[in-house]
């Protein structure tokens, strides 16, 4: 049974009984392993709101478990005892089980694609977004696969080209017109259905105009009398207008050159394998156990998210890059090149950096900057002698610096916060900056545990005032979150006695 062909909450259902059956530790039921696995399994239906059109309670939901997951990794520092758990299926059978999962997921992306999509049934999330912006006009002009200079405001910050990469990505699969236009006649349906029943609440008895018309009578006109016509356009009614077609799209938006289709595909299917080995190796090399990173790996694939925003370039990538620097935190030159080219394309990996010098402060701190510096040199070279239709070399950099994502007069919020005054994110932003900060000084004995638990923490705070698609980023920090909620006892992981 293949995910493509199933609908998305049914794989929500299977997926979750799952990892119950896999991961819950039914003989200790008040365990935090528990409580972690329940947590992940209550993402999904906020991402199932958005899919269906519940925009406002889907990342209304999807804040909600972000804030209680937030709460739990600031408490994670004081959990020193950490038993070994052991899933509740051996090495082999969980080896088996994400052999199939990526399996299927590369099936997924192969065969359920831009013109092969016949039904909007099984659509993945990704899809459904990229034919609402299509739609609201966001990003990419469809006809030219270029972002209009208009539009940058709009996009998220991050190193342009990626950008540019990731839609082309997002066009090469939208599903066609057709599919398109009942994308949003469903959103819309699901709006109308949520206005009404918040007017039936308040709604007042309809008022009798029997009275009223009582003893009225039409005049009488004689044969030479005629009544005013009105000249007045006519207004179609929503049903009439939701049965006119859309003008279909360029089929070059959905059939991109071999070229770019086969560099989206290597970079998208390379970036899930990468993303599983480092699970495993990370469980072999830093947790001791190649059972625990394989747990982990099936415990990301199981993830309704995988399956739903398996071909986003710009959810992928950084999250690739990210667990490399925790695979190469022995080594503060390589690990600082990941945190740097992570910071590079999506910016907000930036944060991580005050954390991540103070893991290294007695030791390697001068490495790790080193190489993010390099990192961040290389990609601004590359800007540097980018094509013209991005923008100058000044805008350019700014992007990539992220100083947008603070220009709230200009910039129109898709997510969470398109839903109430912009302004409310201001105080967010600033316990946000308590929160980075103070990781320079808190804890003050800083080792593998702490460097986890603090990459995850901040990459989910993000969430909390991005502007773009804010609570969707889930791979930010879903395989950080993963490898703190499976990590055993690490305080000896200290820079002093590691870095080599």
């Amino acid at each position: 049974m293949f995910q493509y062909e199933m609908l998305p909450t049914t794989w929500f259902y299977i997926s979750s009984i799952i990892m119950l059956a896999i991961f819950f530790k039914f003989n200790r039921v008040w365990s935090v392993r528990n409580f972690d696995l329940i947590c992940l399994i209550f993402l999904t239906p906020g991402l199932l709101l958005i899919a269906s059109g519940n925009t406002n309670t889907g990342y209304v939901w999807l804040f909600c478990v972000q804030g209680v997951l937030v709460v739990r990794l600031l408490l994670d520092n004081i959990m020193v005892r950490r038993p070994l758990l052991e899933p509740n299926l051996s090495w082999e059978g969980l080896s088996f089980a994400c052999f199939f999962l990526v399996f299927f997921l590369i099936a997924a992306l192969l065969v359920h694609r831009g013109e092969r999509v016949d039904t909007v049934n099984t659509l993945r999330l990704e899809q459904i977004l990229t034919a609402r912006h299509i739609h609201d006009g966001i990003g990419m002009n469809p006809d030219s696969l270029t972002i209009p200079q208009s539009e940058w405001d709009n996009m998220p910050p991050g190193f342009r080209p990626f950008i540019v990469l990731t839609e082309r990505a997002n066009l090469a699969f939208a599903p066609p017109s057709p599919i398109q236009h009942e994308i949003i006649q469903k959103g819309q349906q699901a709006n109308a259905e949520m206005d009404t029943n918040a007017g039936t609440e308040d709604a007042t008895p309809p008022m009798d105009h029997s009275e009223i018309t009582e003893g009225l009578t039409p005049p009488v006109l004689s044969p030479s009398e005629t009544l005013p016509i009105d000249t007045a356009p006519v207004e179609i009614e929503s049903e009439e207008l939701a049965s006119i077609e859309p003008a279909p799209a360029d089929s070059a938006a959905q059939n991109p050159e071999l070229s770019t289709w086969l560099l989206i595909l290597t970079l998208i299917i390379a970036g899930h394998l990468v993303i599983v080995f480092q699970f495993a190796y990370i469980g072999y090399r830093h947790f001791g156990r190649l059972q625990t990173g394989i747990a982990c790996a099936a415990l990301y694939l199981f993830h309704p998210y995988s399956a739903q925003m398996i071909g986003r370039l710009d959810h992928i990538i950084p999250t690739a890059l990210l667990l490399w620097s925790v695979l190469a935190y022995r080594r503060p030159f390589f690990a600082g090149l990941g945190i740097g080219a992570a910071a590079a394309l999506v910016w907000y990996p930036f944060w991580l950096i005050p954390l991540w010098c103070s893991f290294y402060w007695q030791k390697g701190w001068i490495r790790f900057l080193s190489g993010t510096a390099t990192a961040l040199l290389v990609f601004a070279v590359f800007l540097l002698f980018s094509l013209p239709e991005w923008g100058t070399f000044r805008e350019q950099l700014i992007h990539m610096a992220g100083a947008t994502a603070f220009l709230v007069f200009n910039q129109q919020p898709v997510g969470f916060w398109s839903l109430d005054d912009i302004y409310y994110r201001m105080p967010i932003l600033a316990l946000f900056f308590v929160i980075c900060f103070g990781a320079l000084f808190v804890p003050s004995h800083k080792h593998l545990a702490t460097l986890l638990c603090g990459s995850a923490l901040l990459m989910l705070s993000v969430q909390f005032f991005q502007l773009y698609q804010g609570g969707l980023y889930l791979s930010w920090y879903l395989p950080l979150l993963i490898l703190t909620i499976f990590r055993p006892n690490l305080e000896d992981r200290t820079a002093r006695t590691v870095v080599v």
